[in-house]
């Protein structure tokens, strides 16, 4: 049994420097979400192990700037309240240049660390509208985590990974469906990651996204708080790979993609 098995079944820290969380949330959104205040979140973190999560707002599903600007807001004060524990993404709409260059010159102000789009809006990737923000994340090496579930979304992320290889690119929620497609796609483009995010994840699907993939391609996301943190995590840690995957999975990999050294809170 590896000692980070070992710890997660004695309710301990989980004894990996840096784990680090790609894919969070703040705020609540269509259903009760109990618990959403981030030091709560960052209570968890604790509890677990986890050194650092970045999120996005709820609202960066919503189709308005003033929602999502609101949202920007609140994952700024978690920052400011949480340096170095809590990282921010932000989003836009594809319906205006200057202010798409705008927000994002703001927010990478602010240190916001990453953009997160979410396709339940009305926009597909490949809108025209973002074009600007694709040349951002080209120029600035941005992360840019894409809310997918395995359909069409995957060819236009290849199609932008490919145009723009300056942008580190995660798929979400890979193995949702059809998980060739994401293979296929993390494989095709050396700037395209993908997420292990999900609910109904079925035995080994990590392990074949590992072996698929690559270990070096594979980020550890909880969704937290659409999904338990405890739950994903425990998933990850419970499958079948070496030590130097499981580590690579859970910090390594997300610290390369994110720049900047490992770091532990403990």
């Amino acid at each position: 049994m590896s000692a980070a098995l070992a710890a997660l079944r004695q309710g301990l820290p989980i004894p990996i420097p840096g784990i680090f969380d790609v894919h969070g949330h703040l705020g609540r959104y269509g259903f009760a979400i109990p618990g959403t205040d981030p030091p709560l979140l960052v209570g968890q973190m604790d509890r677990l192990g986890v050194a650092r999560i970045a999120v996005s707002h709820m609202h960066c599903m919503k189709w308005d700037w003033e929602s999502l600007v609101w949202g920007h807001d609140r994952v700024r004060e978690a920052m400011e309240r949480h340096p170095g524990r809590i990282l921010g993404y932000f989003s836009v709409l594809p319906d205006d240049g200057a202010r798409i260059r705008g927000e994002a010159q703001q927010r990478l102000g602010e240190g916001f660390r990453g953009i997160k789009l979410h396709n339940g809006n009305g926009y597909a990737y490949d809108h025209p509208g973002f074009e600007p923000l694709w040349a951002i994340a080209h120029e600035r090496g941005l992360p840019v985590l894409f809310h997918t579930w395995g359909g069409p979304e995957l060819d236009q992320i290849g199609a932008l990974a490919a145009r723009w290889p300056g942008m580190r690119a995660i798929a979400a929620h890979a193995g949702s469906q059809n998980v060739e497609a994401y293979l296929r796609l993390a494989q095709a483009h050396p700037n395209v990651f993908l997420d292990t995010c999900l609910s109904k994840s079925p035995r080994g699907l990590v392990e074949r996204l590992v072996k698929g993939a690559g270990a070096h391609k594979i980020l550890w996301g909880s969704d937290a708080h659409f999904f338990s943190l405890s739950h994903q995590l425990g998933k990850a840690i419970a499958s079948d790979l070496t030590e130097e995957e499981l580590e690579a999975l859970l910090s390594g990999n997300a610290q390369r993609v994110f720049g900047g050294p490992a770091i532990s809170f403990r």
